[in-house]
């Protein structure tokens, strides 16, 4: 675990956030080119894939930050959101070993992203 480079992944994981929460406001459409090319790119698979995905990550900010992510994506656009995806964000809530102590506050940010499905 090196916290440099856990706060470097949060960065970049918050920065695709500001990106997703903006396209909704965005009269240019510029922000919402940048949505699709991230969708394109995979996006949802690097933060909330179920073996190679952010969320498997063992710092918990960076679990948290994730499904906070994906959660902006899914009210800017949804229909960027494949059954996969959401198959994903389903599955979280069975995982086993996602950490102890703060692992109410993933399991309630990873329900409040089902209840936008």
């Amino acid at each position: 675990e090196n916290p440099m480079i856990h706060r470097t992944i949060l960065g970049v994981v918050k920065l695709i956030q500001l990106f997703s929460a903006g396209a909704r406001h965005d009269p240019s459409g510029t922000l919402r080119g940048v949505t699709d090319l991230l969708n394109a790119s995979e996006r949802e698979k690097l933060l909330i894939g179920p073996s190679t995905g952010l969320v498997t990550c063992p710092d918990f900010d960076i679990r948290v930050g994730s499904l906070k992510c994906v959660r902006a994506v899914l009210e800017a656009s949804p229909e960027q959101f494949s059954e996969d995806e959401m198959r994903w964000t389903l599955g979280l809530l069975t995982s086993a070993g996602i950490g102890v102590g703060k692992q109410m506050v993933f399991i309630i940010e990873a329900v409040e992203l089902v209840k936008l499905f």
